[in-house]
């Protein structure tokens, strides 16, 4: 009996830690998260939407939305991100606006799939 469980101790190992890197190691190794940008103001107005994931002075990500006849979807991108605090920013250019619109916020990733910013 004793022997037994040591041969199958390896395999066992194995698993916990394959389980625990496919979780993002406690947050020391990027996990996927889906990140969903929501926008303050009239949705109807919105004709393009750039959002940029900042780490200090180096840029992550940027997507770009465009739309012909207002919002008329949720902003949602996956990211393979690790743990910690990032800065979100978002370029809004709006109908009969010449100069889009921008503005920064805190973007805080722990544990959570879907992390949410609104801006």
């Amino acid at each position: 009996m004793k022997g037994a469980l040591w041969k199958r101790l390896p395999l066992l190992a194995a698993a916990v830690l394959g389980a625990w890197l496919w979780h993002g190691g406690l947050g020391l190794l990027p996990s996927k998260h889906r990140l969903i940008w929501q926008l303050a103001g009239e949705v109807a107005s919105v004709r393009e939407v750039e959002v940029q994931v900042w780490n200090g002075d180096t840029l992550l990500s940027r997507e770009s939305w465009v739309f012909e006849h207002g919002l008329d979807r949720e902003l949602a991108e996956e990211l393979s991100l690790r743990a910690g605090d990032y800065t979100a920013r978002a370029f809004v250019r709006r109908e009969g606006s010449a100069q889009p619109w921008s503005g920064a916020q805190p973007l805080h990733v722990g544990d959570a799939d879907e992390v949410v910013t609104r801006f």
